[in-house]
């Protein structure tokens, strides 16, 4: 059993085409626990008055399988949810209903299955395909309507034992809505203490690490998600399209072994959260928010 344990963190490490011996290399994740906080957030629209709060909670899990010549299968899975509280709403006609504040959806939830691979092409390049199939909906009732198929294909070349350089693109709904997305990977280590992570536009870290235990720096997320509502009445499959950025500080301490306790908090800045008819076509209730604050509580097991 221990050697299949040590086999399966190996090929972890190839299929992110990870250097083991340097501990200032970003943390990939196996198992990431966590919720976020979003405060109350006016609507753009003085007409519309509307106010939401949310609280997002998230768990995923991801395991590696490792194949000859250092390639490797990817499999994970990902649930996350939003609970939302509304305030001010003015009850109003759309399309043809009468849509009054207990209407609106309380709970949004994505699921997500995750099947990868990873080929090392060569010493110094490899590829990462991955196809994530899921369901994005506010889980009233489940059709083919409320299923996605996001995807993301990443070129990635390393430089020396510790940097990396990826460019890609992903089909994916983190913009509120499925579309084509460009990417850009960066694992950069100017020094052993400094470090700069992430897969633009969908997240970057800069930050300082004191040791094996402690580093600080300042996060950048893009979140986003387009959920399927109802078929009844109101919504008759209409699409609510959630998008949001949040920046701040954080703190991330290992606290046992390859366990993780992050803290961060910040401002969530154009926050969307629109629902549209069910081609995606027309608006029914405009969803740009102002600015708030936000904090997130996150444990993750990391090699």
């Amino acid at each position: 059993m221990g050697k299949r344990a040590l086999y399966a963190g190996l090929g972890f490490c190839a299929v992110l085409g990870l250097a083991v011996q340097a501990w200032a290399l970003r943390p990939e994740r196996l198992l990431d626990v966590g919720v976020t906080g979003v405060s109350k957030a006016e609507n753009d629209d003085d007409d519309v008055g509307l106010e939401i709060q949310r609280t997002i909670g998230w768990a995923k899990g991801k395991l590696p399988i490792p194949l000859s010549g250092g390639n490797a299968i990817l499999l994970g899975l990902a649930w996350e949810s939003q609970f939302v509280n509304y305030n001010n709403f003015k009850t109003t006609k759309i399309q043809g209903n009468t849509v009054t504040e207990n209407d609106l959806p309380e709970t949004l939830t994505a699921l997500d299955l995750t099947v990868g691979f990873y080929w090392k092409m060569t010493k110094d390049w490899s590829v990462l395909a991955q196809f994530m199939p899921g369901i994005h909906s506010d889980f009233e009732d489940i059709s083919s309507d409320d299923y996605i198929y996001n995807g993301s294909l990443l070129f990635m070349r390393s430089f020396g034992k510790v940097n990396r350089f990826g460019i890609g693109a992903a089909y994916s709904d983190a913009l509120g809505d499925p579309r084509l997305i460009p990417l850009l990977l960066i694992d950069w280590y100017p020094t052993r203490e400094w470090f700069v992570e992430g897969t633009l536009p969908l997240d970057l870290d800069v930050g300082y690490r004191f040791n094996k235990e402690l580093a600080l720096g300042l996060e950048y997320k893009l979140k986003g998600y387009m959920y399927r509502l109802s078929e009844d009445d109101p919504w008759e499959d209409a699409v609510l399209k959630y998008r949001e950025v949040q920046i701040g500080p954080f703190v991330d301490w290992v606290f046992h072994d390859k366990a993780h306790i992050r803290i961060s908090a910040g401002a969530s800045v154009g926050q969307k959260s629109e629902i549209r008819d069910d081609n995606n076509d027309h608006k029914l209730v405009d969803g740009d928010y102002k600015n708030a604050g936000y904090a997130t509580l996150n444990f993750f097991y990391a090699l």
